[in-house]
């Protein structure tokens, strides 16, 4: 998958559904430099989640909800980010 990771990586920090679609089916990828490139996003989106968090005043927990048609990669998502959540 051929990807812009600077225009990604912006475009999920603004909230755009595009992104976020490419950030999910690169995340799914099974590629070698697809895996190294969706590791290196998601450190980068937790460092600066984390610098964000330490300047900013505390908010309210964010709920997320991911839908699609069947087959989709929604459960495989959720289940990668949460080991990767739970590896830190």
């Amino acid at each position: 998958m051929v990807v812009d990771y600077s225009k990604l990586l912006n475009g999920i920090r603004s909230g755009s559904y595009w992104a976020l679609s490419k950030a999910i089916t690169l995340i799914e990828s099974q590629k070698a430099e697809d895996v190294n490139l969706s590791r290196k996003l998601l450190l980068e989106l937790q460092r600066s989640h984390h610098a964000n968090i330490s300047q900013a005043k505390p908010k309210p927990p964010l709920r997320i909800g991911f839908s699609g048609p069947p087959g989709s990669g929604k459960s495989t998502f959720i289940s990668r980010l949460g080991l990767h959540i739970a590896s830190q």
